[in-house]
């Protein structure tokens, strides 16, 4: 796969909460980080493990969530992506009911070695929660 569609198909099994697919797309030694943000004041970092983990986790909070890639630009194993990002609650979180919708704008930038994904850096803009 080309590293564009390595990142779409990283997008496509978050959507889809398939581990399987997750985890033959991330390297061993790859390594997440999420820069401080509305859902995420310190930020944060994540291993493979912990990829994984925030997948599961995301399964048991929302019922459905979608990317929308607005743009992709690939230099060799580079890629960062602009995206739109859309979820609806599963359960009561964040002072919305089950049912309530989130909404965002991503710009995630990832470095993939030898057609895996090896790092992802994630700035993540929340709109206000229930609109």
């Amino acid at each position: 796969m080309s590293p564009r569609e390595v990142v779409v198909e990283f997008l496509s099994a978050i959507e889809r909460k398939d581990a399987a697919a997750l985890d033959a797309l991330l390297s061993p030694t790859v390594r997440r980080y999420e820069w401080p943000n509305l859902l995420s004041p310190r930020g944060s970092s994540q291993d493979r493990a912990g990829m994984l983990a925030g997948l599961a986790a995301g399964a048991r909070l929302l019922a459905e969530e979608r990317y929308e890639p607005l743009s992709l630009l690939v230099d060799g194993e580079r890629v960062a992506a602009e995206l739109q990002w859309r979820a609806v609650l599963a359960v009561p979180a964040l002072g919305l009911p089950a049912g309530g919708a989130l909404k965002g704008r991503f710009a995630v930038f990832f470095r993939l070695h030898e057609g895996r994904i090896e790092e992802v850096h994630n700035y993540d803009c929340f709109e206000p929660f229930g609109t």
